[in-house]
């Protein structure tokens, strides 16, 4: 795996073998039950049917859950690159709090 690197970034490009941990958070909390979806899917070996999308900078645009999810397996992921202005990053994906809904 490697980690995300803003510096190969470039817009509508898929990178592969992503670090899901290296991703920054795009929003303030996970769903316990989105992540326990996206904990099931991954046991259960189903691919995604979208890719997780990040901006030029890393940070997860969509995704959030499936990205946390493949973090906590210690699996990769392939990430598609969006050239989007997305600002808000609340730190690495693994430190977000997960609410109880």
């Amino acid at each position: 795996m490697s980690p995300f690197d803003s510096a190969q970034a470039r817009p509508s490009t898929i990178l592969r073998g992503i670090d899901p941990s290296s991703l920054l958070a795009g929003r303030d909390e996970l769903e316990l039950k989105r992540l326990e979806v996206q904990r099931r899917l991954l046991v259960a070996g189903a691919k995604r049917h979208t890719l997780i999308t990040v901006n030029l900078s890393g940070v997860i645009i969509d995704g959030n859950h499936g990205a946390f999810a493949a973090a906590e397996a210690a699996t990769q992921v392939d990430v598609q690159v969006m050239d989007f202005p997305f600002q808000p990053s609340f730190g690495p994906i693994m430190r977000l709090p997960i609410a109880n809904r």
